[in-house]
């Protein structure tokens, strides 16, 4: 019997994803409009990808509205 563990992406991919540089997603974490990451080690960050995509699809529905 296999369970489906959640998918992890790193930061390149969700900077390529999103279209916006290192620094950028940095700043929506830090403000706390983005997710927090997981800190794997002091120096590995990722993301679980369903947060990533539910915050994606957060963010395209509240510009749909607005147009």
């Amino acid at each position: 019997m296999s369970t489906a563990r959640p998918a992890w992406i790193r930061p390149e991919a969700i900077c390529e994803m999103l279209s916006v540089s290192p620094r950028t997603l940095k700043r929506y974490v830090a403000t706390g409009t983005f997710p927090p990451p997981i800190k794997l080690t002091a120096r590995t960050s990722v993301w679980f990808e369903h947060e990533v995509i539910d915050w994606m699809n957060q963010k395209a529905g509240g510009l749909r509205a607005a147009a």
